[in-house]
Protein backbone atom coordinates (compact mmCIF):
# COMPACT_ATOMS: atom_id res chain seq x y z
CA UNK A 1 0.00 0.00 0.00
CA UNK A 2 1.31 3.42 -0.91
CA UNK A 3 1.97 6.34 1.35
CA UNK A 4 -0.62 9.08 1.26
CA UNK A 5 -0.78 12.10 3.54
CA UNK A 6 -1.43 15.82 3.37
CA UNK A 7 2.20 16.91 3.70
CA UNK A 8 4.31 17.26 0.57
CA UNK A 9 6.70 14.44 1.48
CA UNK A 10 3.99 12.01 2.65
CA UNK A 11 3.49 10.13 -0.61
CA UNK A 12 5.31 7.60 -2.73
CA UNK A 13 5.85 10.01 -5.63
CA UNK A 14 7.67 12.50 -3.42
CA UNK A 15 9.71 9.75 -1.77
CA UNK A 16 10.81 8.45 -5.17
CA UNK A 17 11.56 12.00 -6.31
CA UNK A 18 13.74 12.69 -3.26
CA UNK A 19 15.62 9.46 -3.85
CA UNK A 20 16.21 10.43 -7.51
CA UNK A 21 17.48 13.89 -6.53
CA UNK A 22 19.81 12.57 -3.84
CA UNK A 23 21.37 10.12 -6.28
CA UNK A 24 21.37 12.58 -9.19
CA UNK A 25 21.84 16.29 -9.59
CA UNK A 26 19.96 19.57 -9.35
CA UNK A 27 18.79 19.38 -12.95
CA UNK A 28 16.23 16.79 -11.84
CA UNK A 29 14.50 19.53 -9.85
CA UNK A 30 14.59 22.04 -12.70
CA UNK A 31 13.43 19.47 -15.23
CA UNK A 32 10.52 18.48 -13.00
CA UNK A 33 9.40 22.08 -12.58
CA UNK A 34 9.67 22.67 -16.33
CA UNK A 35 7.72 19.45 -17.00
CA UNK A 36 4.89 20.51 -14.67
CA UNK A 37 4.66 23.92 -16.31
CA UNK A 38 4.58 22.39 -19.77
CA UNK A 39 1.87 19.85 -18.86
CA UNK A 40 -0.26 22.51 -17.18
CA UNK A 41 -0.32 24.58 -20.38
CA UNK A 42 -2.02 21.84 -22.36
CA UNK A 43 -3.35 19.20 -20.01
CA UNK A 44 -4.63 18.29 -16.58
CA UNK A 45 -2.04 17.63 -13.88
CA UNK A 46 -2.32 14.11 -12.55
CA UNK A 47 -1.57 13.29 -8.92
CA UNK A 48 1.87 11.81 -9.57
CA UNK A 49 3.00 14.96 -11.37
CA UNK A 50 1.69 17.05 -8.48
CA UNK A 51 3.56 14.92 -5.93
CA UNK A 52 6.83 15.41 -7.80
CA UNK A 53 6.18 19.09 -8.45
CA UNK A 54 5.46 19.90 -4.82
CA UNK A 55 8.52 17.95 -3.69
CA UNK A 56 10.65 19.88 -6.20
CA UNK A 57 9.32 23.19 -4.90
CA UNK A 58 10.04 22.03 -1.34
CA UNK A 59 13.70 21.67 -2.34
CA UNK A 60 13.65 25.26 -3.62
CA UNK A 61 12.06 26.53 -0.40
CA UNK A 62 14.68 24.69 1.65
CA UNK A 63 17.46 26.17 -0.50
CA UNK A 64 16.02 29.60 0.30
CA UNK A 65 16.40 28.77 4.00
CA UNK A 66 12.73 27.95 4.60
CA UNK A 67 12.55 24.14 4.74
CA UNK A 68 9.49 22.07 5.52
CA UNK A 69 9.45 20.48 8.96
CA UNK A 70 9.22 17.06 7.31
CA UNK A 71 12.14 17.34 4.87
CA UNK A 72 14.77 14.73 5.61
CA UNK A 73 18.17 15.54 7.06
CA UNK A 74 19.70 13.79 4.05
CA UNK A 75 17.86 16.15 1.70
CA UNK A 76 18.96 19.19 3.72
CA UNK A 77 22.58 18.03 3.54
CA UNK A 78 22.24 17.55 -0.23
CA UNK A 79 20.87 21.09 -0.56
CA UNK A 80 23.85 22.48 1.39
CA UNK A 81 26.24 20.79 -1.06
CA UNK A 82 24.46 21.91 -4.23
CA UNK A 83 24.01 25.45 -5.48
CA UNK A 84 20.35 24.92 -6.22
CA UNK A 85 19.30 28.53 -6.74
CA UNK A 86 22.02 29.42 -9.24
CA UNK A 87 20.48 29.23 -12.72
CA UNK A 88 21.12 32.30 -14.84
CA UNK A 89 18.71 31.32 -17.60
CA UNK A 90 15.80 30.01 -15.52
CA UNK A 91 13.76 31.84 -12.86
CA UNK A 92 13.33 29.00 -10.42
CA UNK A 93 11.40 31.01 -7.83
CA UNK A 94 8.80 32.36 -10.26
CA UNK A 95 8.47 28.98 -11.93
CA UNK A 96 7.97 27.32 -8.54
CA UNK A 97 5.17 29.77 -7.73
CA UNK A 98 3.53 28.90 -11.06
CA UNK A 99 3.74 25.18 -10.26
CA UNK A 100 1.92 25.78 -6.97
CA UNK A 101 -0.69 27.94 -8.68
CA UNK A 102 -1.43 25.27 -11.29
CA UNK A 103 -1.70 22.52 -8.68
CA UNK A 104 -4.05 24.57 -6.48
CA UNK A 105 -6.06 25.84 -9.45
CA UNK A 106 -7.15 22.42 -10.61
CA UNK A 107 -5.43 19.07 -10.53
CA UNK A 108 -6.13 15.45 -9.81
CA UNK A 109 -4.39 15.85 -6.46
CA UNK A 110 -6.78 18.62 -5.46
CA UNK A 111 -9.74 16.45 -6.44
CA UNK A 112 -8.39 13.46 -4.53
CA UNK A 113 -7.84 15.55 -1.40
CA UNK A 114 -11.38 16.88 -1.70
CA UNK A 115 -12.81 13.34 -2.07
CA UNK A 116 -10.83 12.24 1.00
CA UNK A 117 -12.12 15.16 3.07
CA UNK A 118 -8.59 16.56 3.35
CA UNK A 119 -8.86 19.55 1.03
CA UNK A 120 -8.68 22.34 3.62
CA UNK A 121 -5.75 20.75 5.46
CA UNK A 122 -3.89 20.03 2.21
CA UNK A 123 -4.49 23.57 0.88
CA UNK A 124 -3.06 24.92 4.15
CA UNK A 125 0.12 22.87 3.59
CA UNK A 126 0.45 24.00 -0.04
CA UNK A 127 -0.27 27.64 0.83
CA UNK A 128 2.43 27.41 3.51
CA UNK A 129 4.83 26.24 0.81
CA UNK A 130 3.74 29.14 -1.37
CA UNK A 131 4.58 31.59 1.42
CA UNK A 132 7.96 29.92 2.03
CA UNK A 133 8.88 30.12 -1.66
CA UNK A 134 8.01 33.83 -1.91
Amino acid sequence: MGAWGINNFENDGAADFVSDVLSGNKLIIVNTIEKILEISKEDYLDASDCEEGLAAVEFIAAAKGKPSIDISEEALNWIKKNDLLNFSDFDLIDSSKQVIYHILDGSEMKELKKEAGELAAWEKVVNDLKSRIS
